[in-house]
């Protein structure tokens, strides 16, 4: 362990002899075009000090600047590189010996001109960077050169308190900061290089470890492939007896449970077309995505698409527009991913586009290519986010406030989709007034004879599927996996906007407790008001905004927030309810998917009562509703108690004085 510690630092002292060598000399070019450069530009100071002797000071300067240009030239040669420490010796005695000969030559000590050496020094600490004991040495030849010019011109004993002593004293002084500075620049410039030299070295290592990651990576891949496999499995079982409980003829299911059944069924649903969207991801990405080109009739296949979505649309109040470049006819593409594709943008264009507006796709031939295009007139998107909108897992809107869900897969997925058919796919968009997705992929013409009938139906039989569930068949036939399949692309992403989900609220009841529910999420907030209504006077409320408002209204006796809503989420409306005096004693339980300890203790001192973590029981629910509510109504009626009390010994206070007074009336009476 030893000898290979000693051969190391071995080792960094040889690499950083040769660093410093470069340094230095670079250092020493920079010193020597100053030197030049100033030098002569002296000549304006000896003008106005010692103007009888400019001329010749000008003189001696360019003499200075010739041997520093002289040096410069020696400097670049291969001996002069070799002893380059002796040469930053010489570069820096001639313009001290200099700035010496001219204190010497005019008044001594009393010159000022020893400034000049202060700025040689100067140099020495901020340009060349020498050692500490080179620079010591420096320092000193600058005080003999100072001394020696003082020396000869004489006067010094008449002087040897004054200017003399004065200006040695500021030449030692800096003297003394440039070598400290001097010790303390070498020792942090050694550690750097130490630091440096080791991180160069571990750079070899790295790359090793690096094609341990790529298989590592590898394996991840799998392994996702794998769970995403198995977590279909269970999810297809759960599905497959749903629908037969949904779709059975004889069925004796009350109102309420099926509604229980079509959130459970539609969340499934969305649950497998994610999955689905994960497992694409991970073929994509280890580049076992094949392209399976066949026939497909545009126009019937794009029709079919929209009216899957459709449904989507009417709920939203949008509209839906197609067009088709007439005489396209068949054309060679993946089905499979064209349909993704083409989903996918009409699906993210639903999502953000607010009531009213228009949903445009557009099918047409430029060149060799056929393009597709989704335009919209939606919320758009900001121009410092558009180089990040096909990244994997990106939200333009990450806070807990955020009004749009999604997890940043759909167009990320499109992005891939497209560029493994050997198309692209662009972005172009305006904030606040809409998105343009155009897909560009290779005109591919088809014969008409290889088109079948049947496929050019295709697309309307699943796009009717996808909002008409038809009967269910086995789930250990392959036929109805794939159609299960094909119904969870043909499904929506995420559930119709809040901005969609009508607010209905329980007509006023006086003798039922008042709930107000505010969640974000329609299924949610449909499941909530399902298992509450029965025994509680529900109110609803679909964003952080119209919770605060309604709850400053309506003065429900509980409150049930979810955390993430958009405008504000749970933590600010619950800060907000705190601080209205109506509504500060109203229990507030929080809603969240998160149960680290940072959550728990915010929503806590935001002033929540409670909190339940996602997936929570319904009995659980209602009992922490039950003990809040109890304990709210006790607070109550426990305050109309102390202020019915309040009230009787203000009245007994009344009564006692009048009967002093009566009492003094009396007196007076008697008196008289």
């Amino acid at each position: 362990m030893v000898n290979e510690a000693s051969s190391e630092e071995q080792e960094i002292l040889k690499a950083y002899a040769d660093y410093d060598r470069q340094v230095t000399i670079s250092n020493f070019k920079i010193a020597c075009l100053l030197g030049m450069l100033l030098m002569p530009a002296g000549y304006i100071l000896d003008h106005f000090v010692y103007p009888h002797a400019a001329s010749y000071f000008f003189k001696l300067r360019l003499l200075s600047s010739a041997l520093i240009a002289l040096f410069y030239g020696i400097l670049l040669t291969p001996q002069g590189r070799k002893y380059y420490r002796f040469q930053g010796v010489t570069l820096f005695m001639i313009p001290a010996s200099f700035i010496a000969y001219m204190i010497y030559y005019e008044t001594g000590a009393d010159s000022p001109y020893y400034a000049g050496l202060n700025l040689v020094l100067l140099v020495l600490a901020f340009v060349l960077h020498w050692t500490f004991r080179e620079s010591l040495s420096a320092v000193f030849l600058v005080l003999i050169v100072y001394i020696a010019a003082c020396l000869f011109h004489g006067g010094i004993v008449d002087r040897i308190k004054g200017e003399f002593f004065n200006n040695l004293y500021f030449l030692v002084l800096t003297g003394i900061i440039v070598s400290t500075g001097s010790y303390f620049h070498s020792r942090s410039r050694f550690r750097e290089f130490v630091l440096r030299f080791k991180l160069d070295k571990s750079q070899a290592l790295l790359k090793d470890s690096n094609e341990k990651l790529m298989e590592l990576d590898q394996v991840k891949n799998r392994f996702f492939a794998n769970i995403s496999h198995e977590l279909r499995t269970p999810l297809t079982l759960l599905l497959s007896p749903l629908e037969t409980m949904m779709h059975s003829r004889n069925n004796q299911f009350t109102a309420e449970t099926r509604n229980l059944m079509s959130i459970m069924h539609g969340n499934g649903m969305r649950l497998l077309k994610l999955i689905n969207d994960l497992l694409d991801l991970v073929r994509l990405e280890s580049g076992r995505m094949e392209v399976k080109r066949e026939p497909v009739e545009i126009s019937a296949f794009v029709k079919g698409l929209i009216g899957a979505a459709q449904q989507m649309a009417d709920t939203k109040g949008l509209r839906l527009e197609t067009h088709v470049e007439p005489g396209l006819g068949p054309v060679l593409v993946d089905r499979d991913k064209l349909e993704k594709t083409v989903l996918n943008l009409v699906f993210n264009a639903l999502k953000f586009t607010p009531k009213a507006g228009l949903i445009a796709l557009r099918v047409e031939k430029k060149d060799e290519n056929i393009l597709l295009t989704v335009q919209d007139t939606g919320v758009g998107i900001s121009e410092k986010n558009l180089p990040f909108v096909f990244d994997r897992f990106w939200q333009a809107d990450n806070s807990s406030k955020r009004k749009y869900q999604g997890v940043g897969i759909g167009l990320s997925l499109v992005k891939e989709l497209t560029e493994v058919q050997g198309g692209k796919v662009s972005v172009a968009s305006q904030e606040g007034k809409g998105t343009t997705f155009t897909v560009s992929l290779p005109f591919l013409k088809a014969e008409a004879s290889a088109l079948s009938k049947p496929e050019e139906a295709q697309p309307n039989k699943e796009a009717t599927s996808a909002t008409k569930s038809s009967e269910p068949v086995p789930v250990q036939t392959e036929e109805w996996l794939t159609n299960l399949y094909r119904r969870a692309e043909l499904m929506p992403g995420i559930a119709p906007s809040q901005e969609e989900s009508p607010s209905v609220e329980v007509s006023q009841n006086g003798s039922r407790t008042r709930l107000l529910v505010a969640d974000d999420e329609p299924d949610m907030l449909r499941f909530l008001k399902s298992q509450l209504s029965s025994r509680y006077q529900v109110l609803e409320a679909v964003d952080g905004k119209e919770a605060v408002e309604k709850a400053t209204r309506a003065l429900p006796d509980i409150i049930l927030l979810d955390m993430n809503m958009p405008e504000k989420d749970g933590l600010q409306v619950c800060r907000e309810l705190r601080e209205q005096d109506s509504t500060q004693g109203i229990p507030i339980i929080l809603l969240t998917a998160r149960a680290d300890e940072q959550t728990k203790l915010a929503a806590l001192s935001a002033g929540a009562n409670d909190f339940l973590t996602k997936p929570f029981s319904t009995s659980e629910l209602h009992v922490r509703i039950k003990n809040l509510v109890d304990s709210h109504h006790f607070k109550e009626k426990l305050a109309k108690q102390n202020q019915t009390l309040a009230m009787t010994i203000e009245q007994l206070k009344d009564t006692e004085t009048l009967l002093v007074q009566t009492e003094k009336m009396a007196s007076l009476g008697r008196m008289s």
